[in-house]
């Protein structure tokens, strides 16, 4: 005889799990050429955004990462993205991007998204609204492996040619 609650425990089981991985979503970019970068503000005074331009046959294509700004000396501190890589202009990347909830994101990180962020739906927590909210400027940890588009937060998880890199990865 079929045991109902066991069917019912996994029917939930399933439906939980599908609705946690929902933020597992790989990105590939192949042959993105890398045009450079503007600065602009953001919620915090402590932060920068850097926002990323690169050329996809005639398509733009932005990332923004968030980059510890030391307000009182108008000093950024740009570690590159992924594993400190420094991008070259005019050079061509693929990059591999995988949609991450705040809690992939280490907490001893000092981390723009932890501080300045309230979420759109608790099924899809990569997804935000950004909020205004100071801090003393801190860097605690590197943050080059992060970044959002379109107001969802992705972590890199692949570079190629990891050209200018602080780390082999």
């Amino acid at each position: 005889m079929i045991n109902i609650k066991a069917i019912i425990i996994i029917i939930i089981t399933v439906s939980i799990n599908v609705f946690n991985c929902s933020a597992q979503e790989l990105k590939k970019y192949e042959e993105l050429k890398y045009k450079g970068y503007i600065l602009s503000k953001t919620f915090n005074k402590s932060f920068i955004n850097k926002k990323l331009f690169f050329l996809k046959n005639k398509d733009t294509i932005f990332f923004n990462q968030k980059l510890p700004y030391n307000s009182s000396k108008k000093t950024f501190y740009d570690y590159g993205i992924y594993y400190n890589c420094m991008l070259q202009k005019d050079t061509s990347y693929s990059i591999v991007l995988k949609k991450v909830n705040l809690r992939d994101i280490p907490t001893y990180l000092n981390n723009y998204y932890r501080i300045n962020t309230v979420f759109k739906n608790k099924y899809d927590s990569s997804s935000y609204t950004e909020i205004k909210k100071n801090t003393r400027f801190l860097i605690k940890g590197n943050n080059d492996k992060y970044l959002d588009i379109n107001n969802k937060i992705y972590e890199i998880i692949g570079l190629s040619p990891p050209t200018e890199c602080g780390i082999v990865h």
